[in-house]
């Protein structure tokens, strides 16, 4: 194994335990894999990346409830808690596809599909295969467990690479004292030690769970960090802290000083409709504000008149103008995107939507017309 360390800031180099890591920028990829798995004792929660300060399982007492943060910091507990981060765990979709993918593989990928959506349940060892194939109802009454949650993102101290959940969570690393992380390097609390974290600023530490490799094969499953870095957002500094934690004026928490911008944490993004769907309006309203702003649709080729029954060809283009990686992007059974086109007659009757879905499946034909839907392509690049 050759002995390449942790880089924290670009210059900062970390050993734990005297056992050096591969690069911190390395995918689970070979060589860097092999490397990792010929020490499974940095691996605690294989086939998941997360690691802990010490290499060992954490208590539960380690970690407090988002309420006891939300005390001091009201405003962005409030934001935080209607948020896809906060509903990570108990959205009805992930973990009906997380109990289909632990039976399929007879528990092999439990820790896996569940770091990356309940970090402190992974290392708190709470993750069993009965606990990820149980209803959301069930685990809410016998194994409750934080989505990503305040002292998910707020312990992490380092990052052993860039995908797979590859973060360093440290919690009460400072005397025993709970200890977080942020951006601030002016921020103060009279109840836990804060530490100035560069990572915390920086795409690379969203990186690590917005890039996803499959765990034995290695086939890339999500690369939304990559596609950003490929990007002219990364080029001009753009990064996903800008667009998804968008900063506004006021206090991070109540003793705090009044700050011009104080990072939002309503995680604003694609999905409003698991937000529409435990009622969290407000946030949904973000989303779908935020998808309508991310592309521009140009029907680019059209007939100038049809007759009756006459087939006729449309082009139509979807420009990504306002997403710093790929539109769609995210996990590949959401990878999809959906034009509903419509033609009206000259009284402004729809005579045809297209394309038409019926429970699930779409249809090509619509009341005797025919209509080809499929013709979706999506350029390579990360800007259109």
């Amino acid at each position: 194994m050759s002995k390449v360390a942790l880089c924290l800031a670009g210059a900062l180099v970390v050993f734990l335990q005297g056992v050096a890591f591969a690069d911190a920028n390395s995918k689970w990829l070979g060589p860097d894999k092999q490397a990792l798995l010929d020490t499974p004792e940095r691996l605690p929660f294989f086939p998941h990346r997360a690691n802990t300060s010490d290499n060992a399982v954490l208590s539960s007492g380690m970690f407090d409830d988002a309420e006891v943060c939300g005390t001091c910091h009201q405003e962005i507990y409030a934001q935080w808690r209607t948020s896809a981060m906060a509903r990570s765990w108990d959205d009805p979709i992930y973990r009906a596809l997380l109990k289909k993918a632990s039976e399929a593989t007879d528990g092999a990928v439990d820790n896996f599909c569940t770091g990356c959506h309940t970090p402190v349940g992974l290392t708190t060892g709470k993750i069993t295969s009965a606990v990820n194939r149980a209803s959301v109802e069930e685990t809410a009454e016998s194994h409750p467990m934080p989505g990503v949650d305040c002292e998910a993102c707020h312990n992490i101290n380092a990052r052993t690479g860039i995908d797979n959940g590859a973060y360093v969570l440290a919690p009460r690393s400072r005397g025993g004292r709970p200890t977080k992380y942020g951006p601030r390097s002016d921020a103060e609390s009279p109840y836990h030690e804060t530490v100035y974290s560069e990572l915390h600023t920086r795409s690379d530490f969203c990186g690590t769970c917005h890039n996803v490799t499959h765990p034995f094969n290695g086939v890339a499953i999500e690369r939304t960090y990559d596609e950003w870095l490929e990007s002219e957002y990364a080029v001009k500094g753009i990064d996903c802290q800008s667009c998804h934690m968008a900063g506004f004026k006021g206090k991070a928490a109540i003793m705090g000083p009044e700050r011009d911008d104080v990072a939002s944490h309503w995680f604003a993004g694609a999905n409003a409709t698991l937000l529409s769907h435990f009622g969290d309006d407000e946030a949904a309203q973000m989303g779908s504000r935020m998808l309508q702003s991310a592309a521009q649709i140009e029907i680019v080729e059209q007939p100038q008149s049809l007759a009756p029954g006459e087939l006729a060809n449309f082009t139509v283009e979807v420009h990504n103008t306002g997403a710093g990686h790929k539109l769609p992007t995210g996990f590949p059974e959401g990878r999809e995107v959906w034009i509903d086109f419509e033609v009206s007659d000259a009284t402004g009757h729809a005579q045809l939507p297209c394309p038409s879905r019926r429970q699930g499946r779409q249809r090509s034909r619509v009341r005797g017309v025919g209509c080809d839907p499929h013709h979706f392509r999506q350029p390579d690049s990360a800007e259109r």
